[in-house]
């Protein structure tokens, strides 16, 4: 039979185990964030529009939503 030191010592490597597979699954869903954001400001056209503004200007996100349009199928 385990001590009670063997014992708490399996429930934390588990623990650990658990926590890597956890933070594990966080960097998957994470690592899909920057290419849809990409892929969305590249067909919303932001990269043209903010190339049209020039290299001096300065463009908030209500300007850049002014300039984009919408259409709502």
């Amino acid at each position: 039979m385990a001590t009670l030191v063997e014992h708490q010592g399996q429930q934390n490597g588990s623990k650990d185990v658990d926590e890597e597979a956890c933070m594990y699954a966080i960097h998957l869903v994470g690592m899909t964030v920057l290419p849809m954001t990409l892929r969305a400001a590249i067909e919303l056209g932001v990269f043209e529009h903010i190339q049209a503004a020039g290299p001096d200007s300065y463009l908030t996100a209500e300007d850049l939503a002014a300039r984009l349009g919408t259409s709502n199928p």
